[in-house]
This record gives structure tokens, C-alpha cells and sequence, in this order.
């Protein structure tokens, strides 16, 4: 396998993004658990608040799923340890962790998406696809890119 030039191929990952647990019902509050990566969570705090603001997303939780943006050095702590990020992590990898709080539902015989809330799952899809868009510097050559399909297709 070719790593075009990465000393490893986990140096091509700029960042990792967990997405664990999300989209449940009542839209619960996702903390911001690394310090290092709090200006992505920031970032994607951001995105969901301007989509809030248009009227783009489909809940309306009493705080927004991406709280956290003023969190100081000294709030943060260790993330809680047993998650799919930590091996990452451990090779240097920068993540960006996106999980509840613990709720005991994790793999629990019950944890079978019955608990999720199809607003909540299309509204993260659209946070996160706006973050990644932002984050590839897309978002001035989607909207070209759509409009020439949609010229296309009325040919």
C-alpha cells in the first residue's frame, strides 16, 4: 500500500471525527471533551447555530447539540476511556470526539436505534455535511457545481 509520501498512513488523517450516539431523541447536549480539538467543535458549533438561524434544521432542543464553545483549558478533562477514538488518538491522530455524556445505553440489549429521532439523525447529517463542506473549503464550489447539474438536467 502506497502512502504518497506520509511517513505512515495515519499521517494522511488531518482529523477524525467520532460520531457516536448521536441523534437520539430530545436532542441531548454533546460535550466538548478534547482541548486540542475544541476550535473544530467550535467550528461545528458554529455551522449548526447559522443553520438554526435559517430555519435549515428540523429540531428545536432547548440548547443547541453543540453547547460548549466557551469552555476554558482548565473544564476540560480526560474523555471517558473504552471509545473508538482512543486508538487514534494514541498514534497522534487529532480528534474530534461527538458523543453524549454516558446515558448507561451503549450497548445495551435496548440500544438498537429504537431511541433515535429521524429529525435529530437528518439535522446532524446536515450539520456535519456543512462542517465538512466549511472544513474542505467546498462551500463556494458546491453551489456551482449544483447549479450546473441542475442546468444539465433541464436540457
Amino acid at each position: 500500500m502506497s502512502t504518497y509520501g506520509y511517513p505512515n498512513p495515519l499521517n494522511q488523517i488531518s482529523m477524525f471525527v467520532l460520531l457516536d450516539r448521536l441523534g437520539g431523541a430530545g436532542g441531548p447536549e454533546i460535550p466538548s471533551y478534547i482541548q486540542t480539538s475544541a476550535w473544530a467543535y467550535r467550528a461545528m458549533s458554529t455551522v449548526e447555530a447559522r443553520m438554526r438561524l435559517l430555519g435549515l434544521l428540523e429540531t428545536r432542543p432547548a440548547r443547541h447539540f453543540l453547547p460548549q464553545t466557551g469552555k476554558r483549558a482548565a473544564e476540560f478533562t480526560l474523555p471517558p476511556r473504552g471509545n473508538d477514538h482512543e486508538p487514534f488518538m494514541e498514534r497522534g491522530v487529532p480528534v474530534l470526539a461527538l458523543y453524549p455524556e454516558d446515558d448507561g445505553a451503549a450497548g445495551e440489549p435496548d440500544d438498537d436505534g429504537g431511541r433515535l429521532d429521524p429529525a435529530a439523525v437528518r439535522d446532524w447529517a446536515r450539520i456535519v455535511t456543512g462542517f465538512a463542506l466549511e472544513w474542505l473549503d467546498m462551500m463556494e464550489v458546491e453551489p456551482v457545481q449544483a447549479r450546473r447539474r441542475a442546468a444539465r438536467r433541464e436540457r
